[in-house]
């Protein structure tokens, strides 16, 4: 587990600072944080409510939960990677 989340969060940097835009931190990380979470975690845990026999408001609660996370993840990683302009 510890492994996975290191790998996450070092992809996770790497792709933010790819994709900067001379536009608000804020709007940017909450941007990458949805879009990573619609990559990621819808997918992923709608995977799951059909493999796996679980009821239907877990997958959704799994969705919103995850995606929560990965857009609070978003916004810290855009505030750590701002410039020091915008800083």
């Amino acid at each position: 587990m510890l492994i996975a989340n290191v790998v996450m969060a070092g992809v996770f940097v790497w792709i933010d600072q790819r994709g900067k835009d001379s536009k608000p931190w804020l709007a940017q990380g909450l941007r990458f944080g949805i879009a990573v979470a619609l990559l990621a975690a819808v997918p992923t845990c709608m995977i799951y409510f059909v493999v796996q026999p679980i009821p239907e408001i877990m997958a959704i609660k799994q969705i919103i939960d995850d995606g929560g996370f990965l857009s609070i993840l978003g916004v810290v990683v855009a505030i750590l990677n701002r410039s020091a302009e915008s800083a």
